[in-house]
């Protein structure tokens, strides 16, 4: 339910993603830097997140996504 909101918030016109990300997320790794992973390559992620991550256009926001790790919201931001 949290994720879904999240999502929702993160594709509202003006949304800064990265705000969002960085006073919501529970990743220690990434919350400091807006929920920024930096380049991720094919085989790096867990299937699920990567088949999201893929289908995504520049700027789109997925659905939430559920791996091993937990939910996650996703945001392509350049190819």
């Amino acid at each position: 339910k949290k994720a879904e909101q999240l999502a929702a918030q993160a594709r509202a016109p003006g949304a800064d993603f990265a705000a969002i990300a960085r006073a919501s997320s529970d990743d220690i790794g990434s919350r400091a830097t807006g929920g920024d992973l930096g380049w991720i390559a094919r085989g790096g992620m867990p299937a699920p997140f990567e088949q999201a991550l893929y289908a995504l256009k520049v700027g789109e926001v997925s659905a939430p996504v559920r791996t091993d790790a937990g939910w996650h919201v996703i945001q392509l931001r350049q190819l």
